[in-house]
């Protein structure tokens, strides 16, 4: 028994207009499940969309809580795992494909989002030929009106036997423009050793005390605390403490880019000391080697093990791929980068602009804060 009487539907701040194109599963079934669900059929097979009441919140940086995640679902689908992104309705989604537990014959994408510190899960089963998010769920995220059945098939193409797919098609590239960032930080089983490596810059019997970073919108905040050895009065050694605090920022970088326009990224907190290492690279692969790198991006602070991936990619047109910045009490110049326009050839392409705050020389917070960096992505409008 199936209920469409009320048109929309919230979880949380999520709020979704689904009106008529979906039907509701009942009270009781909604119960049990302790979910919405909605039902479409479409002509390419049946869709249901599942939205978990329970919205559970972060305990964990959200780059962290993404990682996590991930690890997750790898685990249970390893190389059968597709993952994308997804902006729709003013959300960035995190988007896996799997194959689905309950039925060989059905695939489900499993959607998240993060928002004041609350992750929201959306499932959608649909059948097993399905490789595309279905446009009517796209639609019913982004809050349009749901597309008639031949408006979806045109904006979800059937891919060809022998040519390319969907997502290799090139569309109408006349400019960059950021999809999301991605912060990376140390993972916990990673502090022993960043301790470690920390504990060594000191003098003998040394140690540290406190450790721990954290990301920010556009910056990060970290500290080390810990304690030296000296000599004091009549021969004997006497202990002496020390703090580091660092709060380190940049304005956000532009978030599109016309046709040769120049990228750049100017600090707005670097103290004396500090620096920021700004690295740009220009990928481009299939749509599969372009979600392997994001992923891969997650993991690592640098770029070294990706150089092959961008042989023959690179858009800039003046300047270093690489430069530093650092910090002093005078006004910071930015870093600007000359790039030219997308390709507009059949390869998927990614722009990243990266950048990791190092200590000069090699005082205290070295380890720490280069095992940290954020990385913005850029893609050319209009792909996906």
């Amino acid at each position: 028994m199936t209920a469409a009487l009320a048109e929309s539907v919230s979880v949380g701040d999520l709020r979704l207009d689904y009106g008529d194109a979906w039907q509701r599963a009942s009270a009781e079934e909604e119960a049990q499940a302790e979910s919405v669900i909605l039902r479409q059929a479409e002509s390419s097979g049946p869709v249901t969309v599942t939205i978990p009441k329970h919205q559970s919140r972060l305990r964990v940086p959200e780059a962290r809580f993404y990682q996590q995640l991930e690890t997750v679902w790898r685990a249970g689908a390893g190389e059968a795992l597709r993952l994308d992104w997804l902006e729709a309705g003013g959300r960035r989604w995190r988007v896996a494909r799997r194959p689905s537990l309950e039925a060989p014959d059905r695939a489900v994408f499993h959607l998240v989002t993060v928002a004041d510190g609350l992750a929201q899960h959306l499932l959608v089963a649909v059948p097993a030929r399905m490789d595309a998010l279905p446009a009517t769920v796209h639609a019913l995220l982004s809050g349009k009106a749901p597309p008639t059945p031949a408006s979806a098939a045109a904006m979800t193409p059937p891919a060809a036997e022998n040519g390319p797919t969907a997502e290799d098609t090139p569309g109408p590239a006349q400019g960059w423009q950021l999809r999301h960032s991605l912060q990376v930080l140390p993972a916990d089983a990673e502090f022993d050793a960043l301790i470690r490596q920390e504990r060594q810059r000191l003098r003998p019997d040394g140690g540290i005390t406190g450790m721990g970073i954290e990301a920010q919108a556009h910056g990060l905040t970290a500290f080390l605390s810990g304690f030296v050895q000296t000599a004091g009065t009549g021969g004997r050694q006497r202990r002496q403490d020390f703090s580091h605090a660092w709060d380190i920022a940049w304005e956000p970088p532009a978030n599109e880019l016309p046709s040769g326009a120049p990228l750049q990224l100017r600090p707005s907190r670097l103290p004396p000391g500090v620096g920021l290492r700004v690295r740009l690279r220009h990928y481009c692969g299939s749509a599969e080697e372009m979600s392997r790198l994001e992923q891969r991006l997650q993991q690592a602070v640098t770029h070294d093990h990706e150089a092959a991936t961008s042989r023959g990619c690179s858009v800039l047109t003046a300047g270093r791929a690489l430069a530093e910045i650092i910090g002093s009490a005078s006004v910071q110049r930015p870093v600007i980068f000359s790039i030219e326009a997308p390709p507009t050839d059949r390869r998927q392409h990614l722009l990243v602009l990266s950048v990791q705050p190092f200590v000069v020389g090699e005082a205290s917070g070295a380890a720490l804060l280069g095992a940290a960096a954020v990385h913005y992505l850029y893609r050319p409008a209009g792909q996906r």
